[in-house]
């Protein structure tokens, strides 16, 4: 079998949100302007927008990754380092959302027992090869993460790549089932 590239899918989730949730913030700061006839609200809510749409470009923003599958492994490469995993050392990949990759790690954390201050750790180390935010983490006490998940296009599977030690692997390459169809041959193969 020869070798196979899959690029990654990046989705501007939470930049998307602010845009959806600013014009209506500053529309509603303006109104309130105008019935006390001062200008304060609308400068804190403009303040406030442009903070929001700072942390969420950050948020969004991920270094670039990059799969290859060749005839004995699967290479994982984002900006800071590479990972060959052979075949041998998976157990399975499978898509997954959003929704059931946030909870995957949090069962994970619970059954490894990984303080709630080591879950930001663990998060990193499930999702560096991943290039979207699936929502572990918020500074919107959950509300934007709910928004989010009702995107349409939030619906975009992921893949959990499960090793053999017990270790999951994120990955969210642009042809999902391609990817999961093609380690499934590879595997079924040893």
């Amino acid at each position: 079998m020869g070798e196979s590239r899959f690029g990654t899918r990046r989705q501007w989730y939470n930049t998307t949100m602010v845009g959806w949730v600013a014009p209506f913030a500053i529309l509603l700061a303006g109104i309130l302007s105008m019935a006390i006839g001062e200008l304060l609200p609308v400068a804190v809510i403009q303040v406030m927008v442009v903070i929001s749409l700072v942390v969420a470009l950050l948020r969004d923003r991920s270094p670039q990754c990059s799969y290859v599958l060749d005839a004995h492994c699967i290479t994982l490469s984002n900006a800071r380092e590479t990972l060959r995993v052979p075949f041998e050392d998976i157990a399975d990949a499978s898509l997954i959302d959003r929704i059931g990759a946030r909870e995957y790690i949090r069962q994970y954390r619970l059954q490894h027992g990984a303080e709630p201050r080591q879950m930001q750790g663990l998060v990193k180390r499930c999702t560096r090869f991943c290039t979207m935010d699936i929502g572990l983490t918020t500074v919107t006490l959950g509300l934007g993460r709910s928004i989010i998940d009702r995107m349409p296009n939030a619906r975009h599977d992921l893949v959990l790549l499960r090793l053999r030690n017990g270790e999951p692997l994120l990955l969210s390459p642009m042809y999902n089932q391609a990817m999961v169809e093609m380690l499934g041959r590879r595997l079924a193969g040893l």
